[in-house]
């Protein structure tokens, strides 16, 4: 079987890796806000990212590192985005459409059924956990 009917076939294994957009963002330069409207996600390819979120009157912070997906969860969730994005070192970035990602998780509605009801549960118990 050649590369190219393995890629078919395995096509939501092979897009993430395939990424032909990236983006740099420079230290202290702002990825995204909290609200903005999702339309991709990022995956860290180098440098550290900020994750800032306001929560009952205090704020979380947590670092993201090379592989981390921004993004991710708030679009299983089917929400803007839930935190706010720093580059805190000049950091690049990969770029995903969303609906590409949506393709992929509504492929397999179980699967999909399965996937959103765990984020649920990471999200209620850990809400600083993702973005």
């Amino acid at each position: 079987m050649d590369i190219k009917k393995i890629q078919k076939k395995n096509k939501d294994k092979f897009f993430f890796a395939n990424s032909d957009k990236t983006k740099c963002f420079k230290k202290n330069e702002i990825i995204y806000e909290v609200n903005d409207k999702i339309s991709q996600l990022y995956i860290i390819l180098g440098g550290e990212v900020l994750s800032k979120k306001k929560q009952q009157n205090k704020k979380n912070f947590r670092t993201l590192k090379k592989g981390s997906v921004l993004g991710l969860m708030d679009t299983i969730l089917n929400r803007n985005y839930s935190q706010k994005m720093i580059a805190k070192s000049k950091v690049s970035l990969a770029l995903i459409d969303k609906q590409e990602v949506e393709s992929v998780l509504h492929s397999n509605p179980f699967q999909f059924s399965l996937i959103k009801s765990l984020a649920i549960d990471v999200d209620k118990e850990r809400p600083d956990t993702w973005s």
